[in-house]
């Protein structure tokens, strides 16, 4: 209300005058969520600044008047704050302007430019005012939003409200839009964490399609700046079989064409032009010289040689248009040809042929054809319209181009619009007599018509593309999974995905994609739809909702679940999509990147619903299986092999997923990955290598691996297992692992004697090493003086053990901070043999996974329900920890039973030779928080996000049945291993290999190089071999320790502190 009506006598019109003291104006959360209004302040139109505490609920008004008094008078209820009435208190204008609302620190939430004319409204005239000549400015009225979803930026988007004073405090008069209710959903982050409270709001629409429906490639109004955007074709005009007289230049023509008779000559008219400012001028001359004709040329690649492309998929017409003002020199004799090069597999771009190479692929060229040919002078410009098709039988550019043959090496015969690397404007002649035909043509406006609909694919019934990569899930306590069910879908041809549904503790559970690259939506937002199919028995939630991300905006739309456990067609209208999951603006339709499925409400945890067939658009579907990769093969490396293959060719945008195994793959099917280790998922096209990283039980050893390789199309279609035949060997890292019984006489008292004395070997995590073999480090840590730990861990049929020995400079514990930026230990950790494929995220039940945290003296267990443990009757738990001292350790023990109750999973049954996942973390704090030690190289601090970057140990001395102690290897190579502990006090192990029986010395020597110790000194037996230096006589510092055989040396560092 910005110029209120008011009557000196009630109900007399003629005491009408207008008073600035019944301003006001009205707030609305259409969130979900209470929002804090403290410290917000209204900084144009008046000034105001909320005061500390004021709240507006989900779905509630606000009022703000000028006059409590004033407004309690025009509408009978009181205001919920005041700016103040009376002169110089901020009168808004009556002839509009900006009023302005921004946060406490100072960002702006929204502007609203409201004007008394034009679209919003007449100005009023006549004495007083009449509801006839009704507007916002002088009878009073106030201007209200048609619906809160709408853009408050528009005249549009307002109405003047039936009545002289409004509605202030409750549903706007002049509402027409969807009334708001609450969802009680909640949402997610692109796979990971949750806030529940959060659900779908109305507000502002995503946008319109801004883009150019007919986008310009090249405009010819004036030469380019960049000077070789014409071709230059560096081994003659003419080729290799050109005459003397030909050079270099940025045209090409027919072998026997001269400098004279061969030629396209580029300039630029002002005066001739169909468009714009100007247009391209070509003086062309075709000499005949082959049994064919002759043919010049002019030819434009992408600038960026080795990867650009230019992307023509999202249109179907291909347009330019010319003009001839004067006859061609020859009649009929002379053919424009536009043609098109794509590069879709072309692996080098910038190969050039050179002979005897037998050839690559050098890109398909697509020709298309001009009739008529040129002869007499035009009248005016034509326009010539291609499509962008392809067939062998198109001689005639009306119908599209056609794969000739006549020029580039075959690639996968498709016409791929997206991957254009350039186009040439060619002019063929057909005399053969060796006359020269001459013309000169203008060209101009050269555009992409027919702008389409793109589909994208999530799921088509068989697969998803190879964009989306690998499902994430999430939910609190156990995360959702997506996996395809082979013959599950609407068919028993077809697939489905079997959702099931994570827990409810956040109200909200999904699963879904990460798009990479991105979708550009922006087209099709406003015209296409989504549609997918669901079936489930059984479902306990309110609804699902689905979800599109794209910047910093979510839109969402909620679907009402029919349990019967029959198959419904779902298909929703993207724009009528809408902002939720806590956003209100942002959403890049250029820049889709996430997808998911969403259930909002409680009691769906562990319920299942089939998804299938869901796609924008109306996408046609590849069904044929790719080919199967080339020559898998293993190069052996330090503790690692470098798996490598060849790509399919004839694809693109493919991936490709990388297998291990102990034995031979025995099919070419996919029955023969059962058991088999995963190396890598979802390798992008080009990449042709994989790392597997191999690691045994406590001692190195040499290991054999056959590995496997399967391709994924870009439709999702997969190919059949190629794999080797012949294994490959190489040395694995022998790692420490979980002992199979607590150590002898455990207690959880903060002292780890009873550890070191039984010999359990600790997981190793320091800034300079660590027992995976690759220190990594997430912001921050000095050195291992700065923070260094020391992991032991043991397992028998009643409890989990854990203990910790943390070097650590200053242990610093702020219990009024969060717990994650003081000095902490997190120990992630999966109770299973983890073999095949690792969680996408924290699971529940038959393969429970946990996140221990140790924070001074508590102790807690999340993934599932959040549990405090350090008080529990089943736990012990003690730390030597004291706030401000140097160095802490940590006990912990947990009954088994109580662990499995906590979230209704299995109970753990341990059993020597499982691989268990597991990934501790370190969190450092000195004077500030300044990062954290993680054990696996792939952590980049999400191991709270996927135990799929998590590292892995074993219980006891095997791997599955493989047996990995010094009493049974003998070593086939030379090592001598870095000492454990390091640093150590008093004691370290020295572990050493020989591959061959011999004489043997092994030393240590102080800094100076001065011989101290000689552990080591006769003829020892190839295998491996592990001696313990006990150093309580030496004083701290840095020594060395040295082997010594017939055809070895090598030298290690070690630190003992005291």
């Amino acid at each position: 209300m910005f110029n209120p009506y008011y009557e000196s006598t009630p109900g007399d019109v003629s005491t009408y005058s207008t008073d600035d003291d019944g301003e006001f104006v009205e707030l609305f959360n259409a969130g979900q969520s209470d929002v804090d209004m403290s410290g917000y302040q209204f900084v144009q139109g008046f000034d105001f600044t909320f005061p500390s505490g004021t709240t507006i609920g989900a779905g509630k008004y606000l009022v703000v008047a000028r006059s409590k008094e004033r407004f309690k008078a025009d509408h009978g209820t009181d205001a919920d704050l005041e700016w103040g009435p009376g002169s110089g208190n901020g009168a808004l204008s009556n002839s509009g302007e900006d009023i302005v609302i921004v946060t406490a620190s100072g960002d702006t939430v929204d502007i609203v430019d409201y004007d008394d004319e034009g679209d919003w409204g007449a100005k009023s005239s006549g004495s007083p005012p009449t509801a006839a000549a009704a507007s916002a400015d002088g009878l009073g009225p106030s201007l209200e939003l048609t619906d809160f979803a709408a853009d408050n930026s528009l005249p549009a988007s307002w109405g003047i409200v039936t009545g002289k004073k409004g509605t202030p405090g409750a549903v706007n008069g002049n509402f027409s839009g969807t009334a708001w209710t609450s969802t009680g959903g909640g949402g997610s982050t692109g796979g990971g964490g949750s806030t529940a409270g959060s659900g779908p709001v109305r507000t502002h629409p995503a946008g319109t399609w801004t883009g150019d429906t007919s986008p310009k490639i090249n405009m010819f109004n004036a030469a380019s700046t960049d000077t070789n955007y014409w071709q230059y074709f560096e081994w003659g005009v003419a080729g290799s079989g050109a005459v003397n007289d030909s050079f270099p230049g940025h045209y090409e023509v027919n072998a026997g064409a001269g400098t004279d008779t061969g030629y396209v000559n580029v300039s630029y008219s002002t005066d001739i032009k169909n468009e714009g400012s100007g247009s391209m001028k070509l003086d062309v001359a075709v000499h005949g010289t082959e049994g064919w004709g002759g043919y010049a040329k002019l030819q434009h690649m992408h600038p960026d040689t080795a990867n650009g492309f230019y992307d023509w998929s999202k249109y179907d017409t291909v347009s330019f248009q010319y003009y001839m003002p004067e006859a061609a020199s020859h009649d009929q004799v002379l053919e424009i040809r536009f043609n098109v090069i794509e590069y879709s597999n072309v692996a080098n771009p910038t190969y050039i042929p050179a002979d005897g190479d037998g050839g690559a692929t050098l890109g398909e060229y697509y020709y298309s054809f001009t009739a008529p040919r040129l002869g007499a002078a035009m009248s005016g410009w034509a326009t010539v319209d291609i499509p962008l098709v392809e067939d062998p039988n198109n001689w005639d550019n009306k119908n599209g181009f056609n794969r000739t043959g006549w020029a580039g090496i075959s690639g996968n015969t498709t016409f791929d619009t997206d991957r254009i690397k350039g186009y040439s404007f060619e002019f063929s002649g057909n005399a053969t007599d060796r006359s020269v035909a001459t013309a000169t043509v203008y060209f101009d406006n050269m555009t992409l018509k027919g702008r389409k609909t793109q589909p994208y694919v999530y799921f088509n019934g068989k697969a998803s593309p190879a964009d989306l990569g690998n499902p994430f899930g999430w939910g609190a306590g156990s995360a959702s999974t997506l996996e395809v069910v082979n013959g599950a879908g609407t068919s028993s041809e077809t697939n489905a995905l079997k959702w099931t549904m994570g827990g409810d503790g956040w109200s909200v559970t999904g699963a879904g994609w990460n798009i990479d690259p991105n979708h550009d939506m922006s087209y099709e937002w406003m015209k296409d739809s989504i549609q997918f199919k669901y079936k489930t028995a059984k479902f306990s939630g309110n609804n699902i909702r689905l979800q599109y991300e794209a910047g910093s905006g979510k839109l969402v739309k909620e679907v009402d679940i029919t349990a019967d456990d029959k198959w419904h067609h779902v298909k929703l209208a993207l724009k009528d999509f809408v902002y939720g999951d806590n956003t209100t603006s942002g959403f890049d339709t250029t820049k889709v990147k996430v997808f998911q499925f969403i259930a909002q409400g409680s009691g769906y945890e562990g319920e299942t619903m089939m998804i299938t067939e869901a796609w924008t658009g109306k996408p046609s579907f590849d069904f044929v299986s790719p080919a199967v990769a080339g020559n898998v093969d293993a190069i052996p490396g330090s503790y690692t092999n470098a798996v490598v293959w060849d790509d399919v060719t004839g694809e693109f945008g493919e991936t490709y997923d990388v297998y291990a195994s102990r034995t031979p793959f025995s099919t070419a099917s996919a029955d023969s990955l059962a058991g088999a280790d995963v190396v890598a998922l979802s390798v992008a096209e080009g990449t042709q290598e994989a790392y597997h990283d191999l690691t045994m039980p406590l001692s190195d050893r040499n290991t054999k691996w056959y590995y496997a390789v399967v391709a994924t199309d870009a439709a999702g279609n997969k190919s059949k297992v190629a794999a080797m035949t012949s294994p490959v060997s190489n040395m694995a890292r022998g790692i420490p692992t979980i002992a199979v019984a607590a150590p002898s006489s455990f207690k959880a008292d903060g002292d780890i004697a009873e550890w070191v004395s039984s010999g359990i070997h600790p997981i190793e995590m320091g800034v300079s090493m660590n027992s995976m073999g690759t220190p990594k480090v997430i912001n921050t840590v000095d050195n291992d003086d700065d923070a260094f730990v020391k992991l032991y861990l043991a397992v028998d049929a009643d409890s989990l053990y854990i203990a910790a020995d943390v070097t650590d400079d200053v242990f610093n514990l702020d219990k009024t901070g969060t717990w994650y930026e003081q000095d902490a230990l997190e120990v992630f950790i999966g109770l299973y043999d983890q073999r095949g494929a690792k969680h996408g995220g924290a699971q529940r039940g038959a393969e429970p996974d946990y996140k221990f945290v140790f924070f001074g003296d508590s102790a807690f267990v999340e993934f599932g329900t959040t549990t405090g443990l350090s008080h529990q009757s089943y736990v012990t738990y003690a730390t030597s920890a004291v706030n401000g001292s140097p160095n802490a350790a940590f006990e912990f023990s947990i009954d088994l039973d109580s662990l499995a109750k906590i979230n209704t999973d299995s109970v753990f049954v341990a059993k020597e030779g499982m691989r268990i996942p597991i990934e501790p973390t370190w969190h450092d704090k000195d004077a500030a928080y300044e990062g954290n030690l993680v054990m696996s190289k792939n952590n980049n601090d999400n191991a709270w996000q996927t135990p799929g970057v998590w590292s892995h140990t074993y219980i006891g001395k095997y791997d599955g049945n493989v047996l990995s102690t010094e009493e049974d290897i003998v070593a086939s190579t030379f090592a001598l291993e870095r000492n454990y502990p390091n640093p150590f006090n008093p004691t370290t192990t020295i572990q050493y290999s020989l591959g061959l029986a011999g004489p043997t010395k092994l030393m240590i020597y102080d800094v100076l190089g001065r011989e101290l110790v000689k552990l080591v000194d006769e003829y020892r037996p190839a295998g491996v071999h592990k001696v313990t230096w006990n150093a309580s006589n030496m004083p701290s510092g840095v020594y060395f320790y040295r082997l010594e055989s017939a055809n070895f040396t090598r030298t290690q560092k070690m630190i003992l502190m005291k």
